[in-house]
């Protein structure tokens, strides 16, 4: 009655017959359908009015928020508090969040990496010292350095039309190590984006002007070439990305294991944001034609848009809890809470 079941999208087969695994959410408000029922997105008080860009959670009673000025909001279950940041953190930009456990997160800023520890947030390294102009993208891996992966561009400023995509390592320790640079065109293709994922040291996926894997050597584009300002995935087999600078054409696309599809959202707008708990589970947050908050969900088949409170403006991030619950983080400090 309150548990739904959800089905990996890559099956096997034996002796005839195909089989899929599975793993259980739990839903709030009750299941009915094989889907969680709707309990209404709500809008939540942050306690900033700053721009709020990226959002993770170790569970739903253990969420942060970040954002520009060094902005980093914390939601224990109950409400948001603003938490503070190192020295070096304190006027960045910070575009995304990411960590294992509510005692291993990173923060990420155009210059600066921090951590939060369980009681603290300490600032790693400064990203000033290699070639990155904008860091984009960040991943903590969860291997045994305690090590994430994180997207830059670095843009020469000579007059070329070209800039470059770059995966950096950086150790807990605050080693940064960079794995790979690919030159990608400015045409057609923002030089600041890029998101990138993590399934392991070793299958690393990096977005750009196209979308490639780095398999710990070398680096492969994916298929046929796709844009991707951001990327998310249930599997090496359901692999999901967004492109933000495709502005007001959202249409994100899917990864099977064989080839990328377009999927069709019926959606006038922006999106910047992408996260679910399962293939036929997946969040989208942006804005529509009017600078009216936006999310819609897939179940796997179609695009649903939801119903959310007035008044909410651009949303650029979104992150979906294991256990069902999902937060959307944007402009002015917005926050909501669904589905």
């Amino acid at each position: 009655a309150s548990t739904l079941r959800v089905y990996s999208a890559a099956g096997s087969c034996s002796a005839g017959s195909c089989s899929y695994s599975y793993g259980f959410v739990s839903c709030a408000k009750g299941c009915s359908g094989g889907q969680c029922t709707p309990s209404g997105w709500m809008s939540e008080t942050s306690n900033t009015n700053q721009r709020l860009l990226g959002v993770w959670g170790a569970s739903a009673s253990s969420v942060w928020a970040v954002g520009q000025s060094g902005t980093a909001v914390y939601y224990n279950g109950a409400n948001w508090q603003v938490r503070s940041v190192p020295a070096e953190a304190q006027n960045a930009y910070l575009v995304a969040v990411h960590g294992t456990a509510a005692n291993n997160v990173f923060a990420l800023g155009s210059d600066v990496l921090i951590h939060f520890d369980g009681t603290q947030w300490k600032f790693v390294a400064s990203l000033v010292g290699t070639t990155c102009t904008a860091a984009t993208g960040l991943y903590a891996t969860g291997d045994a350095n305690n090590d994430v992966d994180i997207s830059c561009w670095y843009y020469p400023n000579t007059g070329a039309d070209d800039a470059y995509v770059q995966l950096y390592q950086v150790s807990g320790a605050g080693k940064v190590t960079q794995l790979t640079s690919v030159s990608d065109g400015v045409f057609g293709c923002h030089y600041y984006s890029g998101g990138v994922w993590a399934f392991s040291p070793t299958n690393v996926w990096l977005g750009g002007c196209s979308t490639r894997t780095f398999d710990g050597s070398a680096l492969s584009v994916v298929g046929t070439a796709t844009r991707a300002t951001e990327i998310w995935a249930a599997s090496p087999q359901a692999v999901f990305t967004l492109d933000y600078e495709n502005y007001m054409s959202a249409v994100p696309e899917l990864w099977n294991g064989t080839a990328w599809a377009p999927l069709s959202t019926g959606f006038n707008g922006s999106l910047s944001g992408i996260s679910g708990t399962s293939a036929s589970r997946v969040f989208f947050s942006g804005f529509d034609e009017s600078a009216v908050a936006a999310i819609l969900y897939y179940d796997g088949v179609g695009f649903t848009r939801a119903t959310l409170p007035t008044g909410i403006g651009d949303l650029n991030a979104i992150w979906a809890a294991p256990t069902g619950e999902v937060f959307a983080v944007g402009d002015g400090g917005a926050i909501l809470e669904g589905p």
